[in-house]
């Protein structure tokens, strides 16, 4: 995996504020490439690195930790909504 823009950020700006969940829960940059960085990790034991993996998700945390993520392991997130009409998502 190569070095992101949010690993490069989190080591300047550790503590510094990034996102707020829908709880109010306010992350750091520290916070969240701990967040991606497991993720990734586990991306990676999967075999997708330079997939194309769906992710079914709305504007949350958990979604913006998987799209972050698959970047990382240079995988290709394919973002569909949480609403998609095929009932097969739905499951």
């Amino acid at each position: 995996m190569k070095p992101d823009l949010l690993q490069h950020t989190s080591a300047r700006h550790s503590d510094a504020p990034v996102v707020e969940d829908g709880a109010g829960q306010i992350l750091s940059f520290a916070a969240l490439d701990r967040m991606v960085g497991r993720t990734a990790d586990m991306l990676s034991a999967q075999g997708l690195e330079g997939a194309a993996v769906s992710v079914v998700g709305g504007n949350d945390l958990q979604t913006i930790v998987h799209v972050l993520a698959l970047m990382r392991v240079e995988a290709l997130a394919v973002l569909l909504p949480v609403r998609y009409p095929d009932p097969a998502l739905r499951a």
